[in-house]
């Protein structure tokens, strides 16, 4: 089993899950890739054994994500 990224589809207003990622950081990049559509919302990013990313970590994954996009300041 590998990781999948749970997310809300306001459009449909359901919890959808994604494909499965065979790493953290793919999950973690589908995450964000979901995140800049409007109505998504990311509810958790789940792995094997049960095993989940605190969403404390998915949000400073973004605002590092956000910051190498912006570049040097």
């Amino acid at each position: 089993m590998g990781w999948h990224v749970r997310y809300i589809d306001q459009a449909l207003k359901h919890e959808l899950l994604s494909q499965e990622w065979a790493t953290e950081e793919e999950a973690l990049e589908d995450a964000w890739n979901l995140a800049q559509q409007d109505g998504i919302e990311i509810t958790a990013i789940e792995g094997p054994d049960e095993e989940t990313v605190p969403m404390e970590d998915v949000q400073a994954w973004f605002d590092h994500r956000i910051k190498k996009e912006a570049g040097p300041s």
